[in-house]
């Protein structure tokens, strides 16, 4: 009888091991797809795409002012916003940039 006791709970240990190594399997994938997903979330807010830049003061000989215009996609899961523009010359100095004060006309390519 005792050897069957003996037999029973070295069994019942081995299953009890199994299922802890199953259960800490399956806790070990979704903790490494939770700290992807999280990861993912925070990358995506840098995600700004700069269309192609247009000077529609090109097509205006007395123009004297630098105007560019650009499409900005943002694919981010979460709002971006703007808050600053740097622009730099050939050489690499940086230039004065300043906001427009009104929207840009929609007919500027008429």
């Amino acid at each position: 009888m005792t050897q069957n006791i003996l037999q029973v709970t070295s069994t019942l240990a081995a299953v009890l091991a199994t299922l802890a190594v199953i259960f800490s399997g399956i806790c070990a994938f979704f903790s490494y797809r939770l700290a992807k997903k999280v990861k993912d979330e925070l990358e995506s807010d840098d995600r700004i795409v700069v269309g192609v830049p247009i000077h529609p003061g090109l097509r205006e000989p007395d123009h004297d002012n630098c105007v560019l215009r650009c499409t900005l996609f943002n694919k981010s899961k979460r709002k971006a916003h703007i808050q600053s523009v740097k622009a730099f010359d050939s050489n690499g100095k940086e230039l004065d940039v300043t906001w427009a004060s009104e929207p840009f006309p929609t007919n500027w390519n008429s």
